[in-house]
C-alpha cells in the first residue's frame, strides 16, 4: 500500500512476483489515464477533494498522541499504571475511526484506476471505519473474493 500527493512512475511498474497487488492511495484528486498503469494488479484510488482542516485536526491530535505514549512506554520512569494509558488508547482508536470515515466519504466519491478500465466499485470499497475494510473491499473488487 502507498499513500502519495502525486502519481509517480514507480506506482505503475509491474509488480515483483512475491508480491500479490499494488494499491496507492492519493492524498489530493488526480486524474490517470489508463496506460500509466502496467500491471492489472494495481490500483489507484483518487479523492474527490483534499483534505480539509478538520481532518488535519485530528490527524495532529492523532500524531500528539502516539508521541506522547511513544514517550510515556519508553521512560520506565514514567511507568504508571496501564490505567494511564488506557485513555490514550481509547481516544487514538476514535481517532482513527473518524479520520478512516472521513476518508472514506471522500474516496466513496472519487475513482479507482486500474490497467483497464475501472471495475472496481469505489462505493463498494470505501465502506466501514477501518482501513482493513477499504483494504478487503479493494481485493473483493477486484476478484470477487478475499484472500488472507
Amino acid at each position: 500500500m502507498v499513500i502519495a500527493e502525486a502519481f509517480q512512475p514507480g506506482h505503475s511498474e509491474p509488480i515483483p512476483p512475491d508480491l500479490d497487488f499494488r494499491l496507492v492511495f492519493f492524498t489530493l484528486p488526480r486524474r490517470i489515464s489508463c496506460e500509466h498503469t502496467r500491471d492489472r494488479r494495481t490500483a489507484l484510488a483518487s479523492p474527490t477533494r483534499p483534505p480539509d482542516t478538520t481532518r488535519q485536526g485530528l490527524a495532529s491530535e492523532l500524531a500528539a498522541i502516539r508521541e506522547t505514549r511513544a514517550r510515556y512506554t519508553a521512560d520506565c520512569t514514567l511507568g504508571g499504571p496501564p490505567s494511564v494509558e488506557a485513555p490514550m488508547v481509547e481516544r487514538e482508536s476514535q481517532l482513527m475511526a473518524q479520520i478512516a470515515r472521513r476518508d472514506a466519504t471522500k474516496y466513496t466519491d472519487g475513482r479507482v484506476y486500474t490497467r483497464h478500465g475501472s471495475p472496481i466499485d469505489a462505493t463498494a470499497v470505501f465502506t466501514g471505519d477501518e482501513v482493513v475494510e477499504f483494504l478487503c473491499g479493494f481485493a473483493r473488487g477486484s476478484t470477487g473474493t478475499v484472500r488472507d
